[in-house]
């Protein structure tokens, strides 16, 4: 059985949170979730880098989602990994992979938007800006640093779409511990039940 830990709960809305989980227990999530509507379209669009909205729409309620645009260049990061980095997805995988055969502890890969992006999105509630922020691979550990996290709609979606598309095309089928620490947690109501 795999590992969850939950070293810091939300306390209230916009809290941060950090939670420890290895990959075993990912692969177990996966198992749960795999049928889930909103799962699907949101791995397929991972694997197309496809940031059309078709297919978002009825999913609408949901915070990253209120206001649905007409590309989701920062909910599929695939696409934004390509965006922001000047460099493919497919080619920053390679060189991870590589920068931790030299035991590196430097390849840490953006997702984060810049500043001016969040600014405007203020201004246009259409924009759509990225929750993720980074991803920092180390030997047998990678740490996800999210800007903000719906923790009822997507946490759980969002673990397993990066795990599948960032994690484990780098560390293939080792166990890896995934270190998640939130900034700003929307929904925590049930956040030890969405845990549990």
């Amino acid at each position: 059985m795999g590992v969850c830990d939950i070293i810091k709960i939300p306390l209230c809305e916009n809290d941060s949170a950090f939670i420890s989980i290895d990959s075993v227990y990912i692969n177990i999530l996966k198992d749960k979730i795999y049928k889930d509507e909103y799962y699907i379209i949101k791995d397929r669009k991972f694997t197309d880098k496809d940031v059309s909205s078709d297919g978002f729409e009825q999913f609408t309620d949901r915070l990253s989602l209120r206001s649905l645009p007409d590309f989701l260049e920062g909910t599929i990061y695939t696409y934004t990994c390509d965006k922001k980095n000047g460099k493919s997805y497919a080619s920053i995988m390679r060189s991870v992979i590589k920068m931790l055969e030299n035991g590196s502890r430097r390849a840490l890969v953006t997702i984060a938007d810049r500043f001016i992006d969040y600014e405007n999105s203020e201004m246009n509630s259409d924009m759509d800006v990225s929750c993720l922020s980074s991803i920092h691979y180390m030997i047998g550990k990678v740490t996800l640093f999210f800007r903000a996290s719906d923790i009822e709609n997507e946490l759980l979606i969002d673990l397993v779409t990066i795990y599948d598309h960032f994690v484990k095309p780098v560390y293939k089928e080792s166990n890896v511990v995934v270190d998640v620490m939130i900034s700003t947690c929307q929904n925590i109501n049930n956040f030890k039940k969405i845990i549990e």
